[in-house]
């Protein structure tokens, strides 16, 4: 992924261990929770290529892919591209870059920002997505656009651990076909450590 288009996880991880869950939160109050447009959290590329079949597909470090459609294939007025994020074959997030009428060439879209946030904070009340795992964030970028990124970390974490547990399954399997995991256990190296 690349980080002008993402927003950073670490951060985005943080908020949702910080933040407090809403007790008896009704995960279908919002359609964000089940997914962006007409796409569902958790779709393969494949589902997400029939859904908008002009994109294009970018594998980004084996796991991830960003799938990428311009505005000629969304036909949304001001938003100029999305980029779908997908990892382990399962969308996760959704990028959307705005160019605003009347936006600066160079430098922050100040105005733009500010209404965009205040939009997403009206249509999408924090307190009403933490419980959901549905992050909403809107970045003001230095070419004058504006980045609205929306993030599903129930599936980002989940597909994370499941790629963790496929590695670590797949070297312990490697170690375990070589010869020498045998001899290595009888060195008895445990008593030296």
């Amino acid at each position: 992924m690349t980080t002008n288009t993402v927003v950073p996880t670490a951060s985005l991880l943080a908020f949702m261990i910080l933040a407090p869950a809403i007790p008896g939160q009704d995960d279908d109050a919002l359609p964000i929770v089940k997914g962006y447009g007409e796409s569902a959290w958790g779709q393969s590329l494949a589902e997400v290529q029939k859904i908008w079949p002009d994109g294009k597909a970018k594998t980004q470090g084996g796991f991830h892919v960003a799938y990428e459609i311009a505005a000629a294939a969304s036909g949304d007025g001001p938003k100029t591209r999305r980029i779908l994020n997908l990892i382990d074959d399962q969308l996760h997030g959704v990028v959307v870059v705005y160019e605003l009428p009347g936006r600066p060439e160079r430098g922050e879209d100040e105005e733009g920002f500010a209404l965009i946030e205040a939009l997403i904070k009206k249509k999408y009340p924090a307190e009403s997505l933490v419980a959901t795992g549905i992050m909403i964030r809107a970045v003001p970028r230095p070419d004058g656009s504006i980045q609205v990124s929306y993030l599903n970390v129930k599936i980002l974490r989940a597909a994370e651990q499941a790629i963790k547990e496929r590695q670590e399954q797949e070297a312990a399997e490697r170690r375990g076909a070589s010869g020498r995991a045998k001899i290595l256990e009888a060195l008895e190296l445990e008593g030296t450590l």
